[in-house]
C-alpha cells in the first residue's frame, strides 16, 4: 500500500521533492501505520504459526489418546470374550449368588454336570436341588460364607441330577457382596462323584482290609528296615503269646526268635533290603519260653525311589505241621507195619553206600533178599492179623540178628532186603544168612498160636561199579534160585544166574532201539463171527524179530517193558500202526459193518495220565470211526488201576470205544468187573476152551459164562478154538465170536488181508 500511494504521488508532481510537505507528512503517517501493520502483522504470523504447532500437537497427542484407548478397549473385549470363554467352557460350575440364596448366574457347565440349562435355574433357590439329608448342612455352609466377607469356604454336599439321580459336589464360596461389580457370593462347583464312590470304596475296602487282618488266621507284622516292629494284628497273640501292643517298638529278632536263629535271620533281613521276597521256616520263641516253629512270608514295601522302607511279614503257625512231617518223613522212609526200614530208605542207604566204594572209601558189601515161604498158607489159614504179627515178629528177629552197622528192610509183601555192610567174601555173607536162617527156625509165639517160619534167601555181593537196581536185581536172581532148589536155603549170585540176568539186561536194552530200528511188528489173529462165519474183527498182536536171536515171543519182552517203561512208547506204537492197518484196510476192502481191530492194554499204559488224548489222536488221524478200534485189558489191569478205572474206562467210552476183558474165568473177581465196569465183550480164557468138547464141567462153566453175558447185554468172544467140534459147541452155545489157531494163527498185516478176501466161511 505505501509503495502504490509513492508511486501515485510521483506521476503527479514528477518526482517526490515535488510532493507538497502536508502530503509529505501524510505520506510519512501512513508509511508509519504500514510499517506498524507489518510489525502486527508478522506477530499475528508468528503467533497464528505456534499456535498452529500447538493445534498440531494436541491433535498428534489425541490421536495417541484414541489409539490407546482403542487398543485397551480392544485388550479388555479381548479380557472379556477369554474370561467369558474360560467360564463358558469350564468343567466346573461358576454360580453367582444373591444375599437372598437367589441364583444370579450359572456358567454352562451346570448342563453337563446336572442336567439343567443354565436359563432354567437363574432365579431359583441355590437350596433347591440340595439332598434332603445335607439341606441343613448347605443352608449353615451359606449362613457361614455369608457372615465373612472376602473369606473362602469349601463343603461337599449331594445336589439332584435332572435325571432323577444325585451327583456329589465341592463347593468353593467367595463371599463378594461388598464388591460393587459382584455384589453376591461366587460358588465354584466341582463334580467329584466318582472320587467320591472311589473314596467310599476305598473306607469299604480300608475296613474289609482291616477287618481281614484283625481276623487273619495268619499273623501280620509290619517292621522298618532295621526289623523294629511297626504294627502286629491280634493273630499275633496266638502264635508267639505277646498282645501286640507288648510288640510295637521292640526288636523283631530279639523277641521272636531264638538266639541261635538270629545269624540267619540277619543274612534274611539283608536280602530283604536289597528288596528280596522270601518265604522260609524256622523256629520261633514264645513269651512263656517255648520253641514252636513258624513259616515266614517276608515281603519288602518299597517307596517311589525304590528303596526299601520297611518289611511286612505273614506269619503262620506250623509247629504241629512240623510234627505232622516229622512223621510222615519217618512214614515215608519206614514200614508202617514193622517199624523197619521200608524200599525208599533201603534203597537210599545202599546208594550211600555204592558211592561210598565209587570214592574209594568204603568196602564191599553184600544184599540179601530174603522171602517167607509159604507165608499165604499162615494168612489163609490163620488170618491176615497173625500174618501181620508174623511179619513183625520176623522183623524183630532179623533186625536182633545183625550187626548194629547193618539195615534190614521190610520191602513188601513178605519179602525183606539186608544190607551188610564191610562183607568181604561170599563166605562171611553166607555165615550171616546161616544165622539169620537159624534165627527164624525157632518158633514164634503169635497170639494163641505157635507159628514155624522159614525163609529163602538170596545174596549178591558188591565191590565195584554197579547199580542200586542191579544189586537188588542179582539178589532176586539168587533168591528164585534158592527157591527152586528147596526152603531154608540160600544162594550167591553167581556167573550162570549173571549170565541169565545179562541176557534179560540184554534184551532190556535192545528193547530200546527195537522201535527205531523198525523190529516190532504187528501180527492179525482173525475174529470170527458164529452167526455168519465170516472174519469180522482182527486182535493186534505184538511180535519182536531180534536181529540176533530171531522172533522172541511177547511173554520174554512184554515184562521187562512194563518194568522198564518202555511199554508206553511201545503201546503207543502199537495203537497208532493198528489204526492205519485199519484204516487201509477199510479203504480197500469196505464192509458193513466194517473191520474193527483189538489191541491189549498194559496196566501201565492204562494208568498212563494221556491215554485218552492218545487213542482220540489215533483215530482223528487215521480217519476211523471211534467203534472201530476195540481195547482188551486183563482184571489184574483193573486191579491195579482200581481207584480210578471208572473215570478212565467212561472217558474212554466217550470217545466210543469197546471195551474187551480178556482171559474171563482165569481171576477171582471177575464177576465183580463185570457188574462195576462199562464192559462191552468178555473173552473166554483158552484154559476153559481147551478140551471142552470132551469135557462135560468145562462145557457147562462156558456155557455159564455165555448165559451170564446174556443177562447183563454183553457179547462173548471165545479164544483158543483149535477144533471145529469146540467150534460146534460154542456155536450151539450161542457163543458171538471165536478166534483160534483152527481159524488162523497170528499172521502178518498181507496174509490177514489175504484171510478176508478169500472168506472161508467158518
Amino acid at each position: 500500500m505505501h509503495r502504490l500511494l509513492v508511486e501515485q504521488l510521483t506521476r503527479r508532481f514528477g518526482s517526490v521533492a515535488d510532493v507538497p510537505p502536508e502530503l509529505c507528512g501524510f505520506v510519512e503517517a501512513v508509511n508509519r501505520a504500514y510499517q506498524e501493520a507489518d510489525a502486527d502483522r508478522a506477530r499475528l504470523a508468528r503467533s497464528m504459526e505456534h499456535a498452529s504447532q500447538e493445534v498440531e500437537e494436541r491433535y498428534r497427542e489425541l490421536r495417541r489418546e484414541v489409539a490407546e484407548r482403542a487398543r485397551a478397549e480392544e485388550a479388555l473385549t479381548r479380557s472379556a470374550e477369554y474370561f467369558r470363554a474360560l467360564i463358558e467352557h469350564a468343567s466346573d460350575i461358576i454360580t453367582v449368588v444373591e444375599p437372598d440364596g437367589t441364583v444370579r448366574y450359572h456358567s454352562p457347565a451346570i448342563e453337563r454336570v446336572l442336567g439343567y440349562t443354565p436359563a432354567q435355574l437363574v432365579g431359583t433357590s441355590v437350596f433347591a436341588g440340595a439332598h434332603p439329608d445335607d439341606l441343613s448342612g448347605v443352608r449353615e455352609f451359606f449362613q457361614r460364607v455369608g457372615e465373612s466377607s472376602g473369606a473362602v469356604h469349601s463343603f461337599t454336599y449331594r445336589n439332584r441330577h435332572r435325571d432323577g439321580g444325585w451327583r456329589v459336589l465341592e463347593l468353593t464360596a467367595t463371599n463378594l457382596i461388598d464388591s460393587p461389580t459382584v455384589a453376591g457370593v461366587v460358588v465354584n462347583s466341582r463334580d467329584v462323584t466318582e472320587r467320591a464312590r472311589t473314596e467310599e470304596a476305598l473306607r469299604e475296602s480300608e475296613i474289609r482290609f482291616r477287618t481281614v487282618v484283625e481276623t487273619l488266621g495268619e499273623g501280620l507284622i509290619i517292621t522298618d528296615p532295621h526289623d523294629v516292629i511297626l504294627y502286629a494284628n491280634p493273630r499275633v497273640e496266638e502264635i508267639y503269646g505277646y498282645r501286640p501292643e507288648e510288640l510295637v517298638g521292640r526288636l523283631g529278632y530279639e523277641v521272636l526268635m531264638p538266639a541261635d536263629e538270629v545269624a540267619v535271620f540277619s543274612e534274611r533281613m539283608q536280602r530283604r533290603l536289597e528288596g528280596v521276597s522270601e518265604r522260609y521256616e524256622m523256629r520261633s520263641l514264645r513269651k512263656d519260653g517255648t520253641i514252636g516253629w513258624t513259616e515266614l512270608h517276608a515281603t519288602p514295601f518299597l517307596n517311589a525311589a525304590g528303596e526299601v522302607v520297611g518289611t511286612l511279614g505273614a506269619i503262620t503257625e506250623i509247629s504241629e505241621r512240623k510234627r505232622t512231617e516229622e512223621q510222615l518223613a519217618y512214614g515215608a522212609l519206614h514200614d508202617a507195619l514193622t517199624g523197619l526200614p521200608n524200599r525208599a530208605l533201603f534203597i537210599n542207604r545202599l546208594e550211600h553206600a555204592l558211592e561210598r566204594i565209587h570214592r574209594g572209601r568204603g568196602t564191599p558189601f553184600a544184599v540179601l533178599f530174603l522171602d517167607l515161604d509159604r507165608f499165604k498158607l499162615v494168612n489163609d489159614s490163620l488170618g491176615h492179623a497173625t500174618g501181620d504179627e508174623l511179619l513183625c515178629a520176623v522183623g524183630a528177629r532179623l533186625e536182633q540178628s545183625l550187626d548194629p552197622g547193618d539195615t534190614v528192610s521190610r520191602f513188601g509183601g513178605d519179602e525183606f532186603t539186608i544190607l551188610l555192610e564191610n562183607v568181604a567174601s561170599a563166605v562171611d555173607a553166607s555165615h550171616v544168612a546161616e544165622r539169620l536162617l537159624q534165627a527164624l527156625s525157632a518158633p514164634f509165639k503169635v497170639g494163641a498160636h505157635e507159628v514155624f517160619a522159614s525163609a529163602s534167601i538170596g545174596i549178591a555181593l558188591c565191590a565195584g561199579e554197579v547199580q542200586p537196581e542191579e544189586a537188588l536185581r542179582n539178589a532176586d536172581a539168587a533168591l528164585h534160585r534158592a527157591k527152586l532148589r528147596g526152603k531154608a536155603r540160600y544162594e550167591v549170585f553167581d556167573r550162570e544166574m549173571h549170565a541169565a540176568a545179562m541176557l534179560r539186561l540184554q534184551i532190556e536194552t535192545d528193547l530200546r532201539g527195537a522201535l527205531i530200528h523198525d523190529e516190532v511188528k504187528l501180527f492179525y489173529q482173525p475174529i470170527v463171527l458164529l452167526t455168519t462165519g465170516r472174519i469180522v474183527a482182527f486182535e493186534a498182536l505184538l511180535r519182536w524179530e531180534h536181529p540176533r536171536f530171531g522172533m522172541i515171543p511177547p511173554g520174554d519182552f512184554v515184562p521187562v517193558a512194563e518194568e522198564t517203561g518202555l511199554i508206553l512208547p511201545l503201546g503207543r506204537w502199537v495203537v497208532n500202526e493198528a489204526c492205519r492197518q485199519l484204516a487201509r484196510w477199510q479203504r480197500s476192502m469196505p464192509r458193513q459193518p466194517p473191520l474193527s481191530v483189538s489191541v491189549n492194554l498194559s496196566a501201565r499204559q492204562f494208568m498212563h495220565a494221556g491215554l485218552v488224548a492218545q487213542i482220540s489222536r489215533a483215530l482223528i488221524d487215521n480217519e476211523l470211526v471211534p467203534g472201530s478200534l476195540v481195547l482188551e485189558m486183563t482184571e489184574s489191569v483193573l486191579i491195579e488201576k482200581e481207584d480210578t478205572a471208572s473215570s478212565m474206562l467212561a472217558s474212554l467210552k466217550e470217545l466210543g470205544i469197546e471195551i474187551h476183558l480178556d482171559d474171563f474165568g482165569t481171576g477171582y473177581a471177575s464177576l465183580a468187573y463185570l457188574r462195576r465196569y462199562p464192559m462191552d465183550v468178555v473173552k473166554i480164557d483158552r484154559e476153559f476152551v481147551d478140551g471142552m468138547e470132551h469135557d462135560a464141567r468145562k462145557a457147562q462153566f462156558v456155557a455159564a459164562i455165555i448165559a451170564l453175558a446174556r443177562k447183563l447185554g454183553l457179547r462173548v468172544v471165545a479164544e483158543g478154538v483149535e477144533s471145529r467140534e469146540q467150534l460146534a459147541l460154542l456155536r450151539e452155545l450161542g457163543c458171538d465170536s471165536a478166534q483160534g489157531y483152527l481159524i488162523s494163527p497170528p499172521v502178518p498185516a498181507d496174509q490177514a488181508e489175504r484171510l478176508v478176501h478169500d472168506d472161508p466161511h467158518w
